[in-house]
């Protein structure tokens, strides 16, 4: 079960990500917001259910760990900056896929053969050049 605090994390990452992918960031106004709010609720919460879902599985296959939130909130939070574009209104498939393999390169379920470990260099370089050319 997730605490109240981290609940609210998660809740709070939904939404800004929800919010995002309705709108351009700086066409953003408190009447979008409010004049959508059945619509923003409804993408947040579905975002909630898929978020939640991952806690659950984090927490299953890593029980030693205590960041199952927090993992969680930190992949929404990546994609809300790195992947939106808006606007995808409703696009609960983009959201389950791309938060589905964030977390699997974060906390991986399983192990990779020699063929399929190759693709990890690839994924260590890109890695290494986004540290490189962070702001």
């Amino acid at each position: 079960m997730i605490a109240e605090s981290q609940e609210n994390d998660l809740r709070k990452a939904c939404f800004n990500i929800a919010t995002n992918l309705m709108w351009e960031k700086d066409s953003l106004t408190a009447e979008k917001v409010d004049g959508n709010i059945a619509e923003l609720t409804e993408m947040t919460e579905k975002f909630m259910e898929s978020a939640t879902f991952y806690v659950e599985q984090v927490k299953l296959l890593y029980p030693e760990r205590y960041d199952h939130y927090e993992v969680v909130c930190k992949a929404i939070e990546y994609m809300d900056i790195v992947f939106v574009i808006p606007p995808l209104r409703g696009n609960y498939d983009w959201f389950e896929y791309t938060l589905g393999t964030l977390i699997e390169l974060a906390r991986p379920q399983g192990s990779l053969s020699d063929e399929t470990d190759r693709f990890l260099n690839d994924l260590e370089f890109g890695i290494s050049i986004y540290r490189k050319n962070k702001n």
